[in-house]
């Protein structure tokens, strides 16, 4: 990994701070995520203890979840936001080159016209595009959650819905 950070990244830098920032950034939106879990057990459990069918209040309040977008809300918008502060680190790479006596001059007379690009811009980009698709695949695996494990009697008429009013 450290051997891939030294070829990628610009020559010189400490990839410390992006490694830490990527790391903390992905806990934190990791555990953030699990809300989503908590809330759809919150309703789960209300709706299976008071609107049972055979219940008293279960045929005048036909209870349903709330729609999955509802439930899922902003559990996932740390990686969103983790995804934009690892593209903030291609400016900090562009600013590194740039300081004092730097690489930025080596990087440009390379014999690979994009080299200095590309080593200011991939590793921050793949630590984006990694945080994205984890935000993705817990959403997926939070949805099928939702489908698979609510009662068919207490699913919504529509899973999403969206009011663009609020």
């Amino acid at each position: 990994m450290r051997k891939f950070l030294e070829h990628n990244t610009p020559p010189g830098i400490d990839t410390t701070l992006l490694r830490s920032v990527f790391g903390i950034g992905m806990l934190l939106s990791s555990i953030c995520s699990c809300g989503f879990i908590a809330r759809y057990q919150h309703w789960y459990h209300l709706l299976q203890t008071w609107y049972t069918p055979g219940h008293a209040g279960f045929a005048e309040a036909n209870p349903s979840m709330p729609p999955f977008n509802a439930l899922l809300g902003s559990f996932l918008f740390g990686f969103v936001m983790l995804a934009l502060i690892m593209l903030g680190f291609v400016i900090y790479h562009y600013f590194y080159c740039r300081q004092g006596s730097k690489s930025v001059y080596l990087l440009r007379r390379l014999p690979q016209k994009w080299e200095y690009h590309r080593r200011c811009w991939l590793v921050p980009v793949l630590c984006a595009a990694t945080a994205l698709l984890t935000g993705l695949v817990l959403g997926l695996i939070d949805l099928a959650v939702y489908l698979n494990v609510t009662p068919e009697h207490l699913l919504p008429d529509q899973i999403w819905q969206f009011d663009w009013r609020e």
